[in-house]
């Protein structure tokens, strides 16, 4: 899992279903808590469906907002 101030960090996404496609929009992040027995998240939206997907971080996130993935 990704670190940042030697914490864990996870990425916020809400994940919209559109026919073929699902498409991913980072929402905000969560960042392991200094006792590490919780997280605190921040977010900058809040999906209409009401689902927040949570990933390890990773540097390509930081380049775009908007993933596409295929549906399986």
């Amino acid at each position: 899992m990704a670190q940042q101030n030697g914490r864990a960090r996870l990425d916020a996404f809400a994940v919209s279903e559109g026919g073929e496609r699902d498409y991913w929009t980072r929402i905000g992040c969560a960042f392991e808590n200094k006792d590490s027995e919780g997280y605190t998240l921040l977010l900058d939206a809040l999906p209409v469906n009401g689902k927040i997907v949570l990933r390890a971080h990773r540097d390509s996130d930081d380049r775009r907002d908007t993933r596409r993935s295929d549906r399986r």
